[in-house]
Parts: structure tokens; sequence; C-alpha cells
């Protein structure tokens, strides 16, 4: 059984907020203290002021980069209309945002005498793209991967040169 880590606060300083895609776009951010995450984890962002009332409302992401990487990235869709993607899209080099983190039990525990296979579509690659990145994977990797990602157009396929590495 995995040791559970508790989830913290933390603050948060955008490194870039690039897209991608026409839909797609790459949150870089340093944390203000070490962030102990596991590959497929996700973090919880607050997004001030958007809830009834004027309260804060929080919204999950996956953490697209590996534990090992600074500044750590998230891969998000942007929803018309979303208060959470929305608020992170508006963010630029300097600003800050609030988060917690650790979150989740989706994470690959590697064995080497198994094969692994990662389905996903648009942003989902996320958590599966911080697990082949990770350390832990790179040291005991399956013995064979299978991938299978979907997006609705071209223009949509993320991470296309990076996934080819693994092929």
């Amino acid at each position: 059984m995995s040791e559970k880590v508790k989830a913290v606060e933390f603050k948060c300083e955008v490194v870039s907020n690039v897209h991608v895609t026409p839909t797609v776009f790459l949150l870089h951010f340093r944390p203000s203290a070490p962030l102990p995450f596991k590959a497929g984890q996700f973090i919880s962002i607050v997004v001030p002021g958007a809830g009834p009332g004027g309260r804060n409302l929080r919204r999950a992401y996956s953490i697209a980069s590996n534990p090992e990487r600074n500044p750590i990235e998230l891969c998000v869709k942007l929803v018309e209309d979303g208060p959470g993607t929305n608020y992170l899209h508006g963010l630029k080099a300097g600003d800050t945002f609030t988060g917690f983190a650790p979150y989740g039990d989706f994470v690959y525990v590697t064995d080497p005498s198994r094969s692994a296979c990662f389905i996903s579509t648009g942003t989902g690659i996320a958590p599966f793209r911080a697990m082949l990145q990770s350390q832990a994977f790179k040291a005991a990797p399956p013995k064979k991967v299978i991938s299978v990602f979907g997006v609705r157009d071209q223009s949509e396929d993320l991470y296309r040169e990076e996934l080819r590495e693994y092929a």
C-alpha cells in the first residue's frame, strides 16, 4: 500500500503561459515550497471570487510534468465560460495563484514484468505524460507500452514530437 501525503496549501508563481493549440495552453509555475507529488496526481487551484456570492472556487488539473521537473506544468483546455480555465488563461509570468496538492491515487507503479496501456483524449494525456517522463518509469519501464490518444482534429494533437520519442 502506498504512503499517503497530505495535501497542503501553497502559493505558485507563473513562469509562462503559452498556447500550444487553438484551445489548449501550458501553464508553467513554481510553487513557493517543494511540492512532493507523484506522476499522475493533480492540483486543486483556487479561483478567487468565482463562486456563488463571490466565494472562492477550487478546480482540479492534472499535473503534466514529472515530479523531478521545475517549473511544474499544467496542460489546460480553455473552456468557454469555465471559471477555472479562464482564470488560469489570464495569468501572466510573475502572477501568483493559490493551489492545494498533491491529490489523487492515479499513479503508475512500475513493474518491468508487465505491459502498460495508456488511453486518453485531449488534455487527458497530462497524467500519462508525467508518468512517462518520471524517474520511476525510466528506472523500471514496463516490457511494452501501448498508448492510444485521440483528438477531434489534428490541430489539437498535444505533445506529438515528444511522444514520438517513446515509439
